[in-house]
């Protein structure tokens, strides 16, 4: 679907469900509602240069949407924004401030996630059970928030930039990771991190852990 230039705005739940599977999203388009393309059959998506964010579940359930690149105009991604995609790999510009919560849930094709440089806080359940197998974080991530990175089976390593001081509960539980390495920006580890980490034999902890 070619909406054409001068669309302002998409509606929540326009395409909802429906069996569009290209959409091209004109540069005078500013705001595109919830839910908007949630379960649809997309494998192409062209965003433009008009949008601040993608809002939350818009592209919630497109399983056949295995790619898609986020311009440098996004400046935020809404919770479950893309759960439940079929997402192989996110690259996360440094445009982008915020994450929210179950951002990219249940992304089961999901192997890699780039963070961008200006992305503080990775928010609840953010990339809960997808199949990550590397994570390059950026530059000015601080906070891993509550079962961020949980229940990613394919996950075998994590190394913790130095930035980060605080890990939240539960951020890697249910992971396989057998090598860790803790930061040392962090103060502690908070309760049920590395839970059901069975893989995990042995963690070396550094003197700045409190």
């Amino acid at each position: 679907v070619d909406l054409g230039n001068g669309l302002k705005e998409i509606d929540n739940y326009t395409f909802y469900h429906s069996g569009v599977t290209r959409i091209r999203i004109p540069d005078s388009t500013t705001e595109v509602g919830k839910c908007a393309f949630a379960g649809c059959s997309l494998d192409n998506v062209i965003l433009g240069s008009g949008l601040k964010g993608i809002e939350e579940s818009v592209f919630s359930g497109c399983g056949n949407l295995k790619q898609i690149e986020i311009p440098d105009n996004i400046t935020y991604i809404s919770d479950r924004a893309f759960s439940y995609a079929g997402l192989t790999s996110v690259e996360i510009p440094d445009s982008v401030t915020s994450i929210g919560e179950e951002a990219f849930y249940g992304c089961g094709s999901l192997k890699k996630a780039v963070i961008g440089n200006n992305l503080a806080y990775v928010a609840y359940s953010a990339f809960y059970s997808c199949a990550l197998t590397e994570i390059m974080w950026g530059g000015k991530i601080e906070k891993i928030g509550k079962s961020a990175f949980a229940q990613n089976k394919n996950l075998t390593t994590v190394s913790i930039p130095n930035s980060v001081t605080e890990i939240e509960y539960g951020a890697f539980a249910g992971c396989s990771l057998d090598n860790v390495i803790l930061g040392s920006g962090l103060k502690g580890i908070e309760e049920s991190v590395f839970s059901g980490c069975g893989n995990l034999k042995q963690i070396e902890i550094p003197d700045n852990i409190t």
